[in-house]
């Protein structure tokens, strides 16, 4: 593992190789050398005299997500860690070059791009030898040299990224800096160890007759799905987490609600949740899901313990599974109201408003779209759909935190029957079927 040094570290290697590149192509601008820094872009110098310069910024930090679960987090009932994971990390950098004569930002661009794929690893000599004050950069913190990033167990690897032109204008509109020639490049990954203290555990070495102690490994989530007809989850659905090691004494945890399930809703391979008495204030959209399995572990007495000789205390290891999601489904009624009448080539136009009432309410911030198709559209014509956004904070008053009415706009649309769904942060109303014909009649407005 890398220590929180490793950042500065892979800077400086990669201007290591930067420099390397530029003395052993030549180059020089009016008898000149060529800087390679790693500074900010409203810090270059620029101008009609600015100088040739090859500078890499640093401009966005990430997680990596390979590394991000490779050891789930266990905690002791204190809320202390018993473990610390690794922090994996992926590096974005920018490549800019500046110079005040034609064609010179091309070509020390040409170079620097030329460098980086040809060495798109940084191996384990070429770190060692870049972060060594003695062999390179005598100015280089001499923390850098014992940063761990040559032994880190995954190599660094640089791959191109590329930005839209909305992207790059954002990017430099925030750096306050003039725009010059660039590329963007992601360096991937920088594994730092963690400096939580820990409580380490010696080995199982026996199990006592008497003992509670078993082995146990975190919970696994696989899927949540409708334990009823259909697959759409609404606020009132009992749902099904299906998954491995789930038996025993656990908590769920819905969207920010814990719920404690009942024996009879636990097997060892799914719980079963009914939502309208487990999270009843959930909001319809994406609702992440965990279980976090609670196991009594026996610890023996300790030495000089008042505790009479062979009795054990006993103590709750919290063993947390990994996160699934699942999309909650709002439901809907609606009423149209029709305000306007208008014909274009023959079709009779309509304008007005469609009012949906949905359960469960929604905030100012979430993403509702109203989503209106036709059905019984007449011969030679195509059934007509149509999306319309909701009115500004979704109709939530001033001061208010939700709502459970929103009113859409509409004009010239198609006079006829539809069938209304609503979209809460990409989760869908259902639609109800004809049991007759198998087509979709419901909620239904005539337009």
């Amino acid at each position: 593992m890398s220590t929180a040094y490793a950042l500065a570290a892979v800077t400086a290697v990669l201007c290591s190789r930067l420099r390397a590149r530029i003395a052993e192509a030549d180059l020089t601008v009016r008898s000149s050398e060529i800087a390679v820094s790693a500074l900010p872009p409203d810090r270059i110098t620029v101008g009609a005299q600015e100088p040739a310069q090859l500078n890499l910024f640093l401009y966005q930090v990430t997680p990596n997500h390979g590394w991000n679960n490779v050891a789930m987090p266990a905690a002791a009932p204190t809320g202390g860690p018993l473990n610390a994971p690794p922090l994996g990390l992926d590096l974005h950098y920018l490549l800019t070059v500046y110079g005040a004569e034609a064609y010179v930002g091309e070509i020390i661009l040409g170079h620097a791009l030329q460098a980086l794929h040809d060495e798109a690893v940084l191996t384990r000599d070429v770190i060692r030898k870049a972060l060594d004050p003695d062999l390179t950069d005598q100015s280089l913190p001499k923390e850098l040299k014992e940063a761990g990033l040559a032994d880190q167990l995954e190599l660094v690897r640089l791959t191109p990224t590329t930005m839209s032109s909305e992207e790059v204008s954002k990017l430099w509109s925030a750096l306050q800096a003039h725009y010059r020639p660039s590329a963007t490049y992601t360096a991937h990954v920088v594994v730092i160890d963690s400096k939580r203290p820990r409580r380490p555990a010696l080995p199982v070495a026996g199990l006592a007759a008497s003992s509670t102690v078993r082995p146990q490994l975190p919970p696994v989530l696989d899927a949540v799905m409708n334990s009823g007809a259909g697959g759409v989850i609404t606020p009132d659905s009992t749902i099904v987490l299906r998954g491995r090691g789930l038996g025993g004494n656990g908590l769920v945890l819905l969207g920010g609600f814990g719920y404690r399930p009942t024996a009879a809703e636990v097997t060892e391979s799914a719980i079963t949740v009914p939502l309208a008495t487990a999270a009843p204030a959930l909001r319809a959209g994406v609702v992440p899901a965990q279980v976090r399995m609670e196991v009594p572990v026996s610890v023996p007495r300790p030495e000089g313990s008042p505790m009479p000789a062979g009795e054990e205390t006993a103590e709750v290891t919290v063993y947390p599974s990994n996160g699934v999601s699942f999309l909650l489904a709002p439901v809907v009624t609606a009423t149209a109201q029709v305000s306007g009448t208008e014909t274009v080539n023959g079709v009779p136009l309509v304008s007005g408003t469609v009012t949906v009432t949905v359960t469960p309410r929604v905030t100012a911030t979430q993403h509702v779209t109203l989503l209106l198709n036709e059905i019984g559209a007449p011969a030679g014509r195509r059934a007509f759909g149509i999306a319309i956004a909701a009115p500004k904070d979704n109709g939530v008053t001033t001061g208010g935190t939700d709502t459970a009415t929103i009113t859409f706009g509409f004009k010239k649309v198609p006079k006829g029957r539809y069938v209304v769904r609503l979209s809460v942060d990409g989760a869908e109303s259902a639609l109800g079927r004809d049991s007759r014909t198998g087509l979709y009649k419901s909620p239904g407005v005539d337009l």
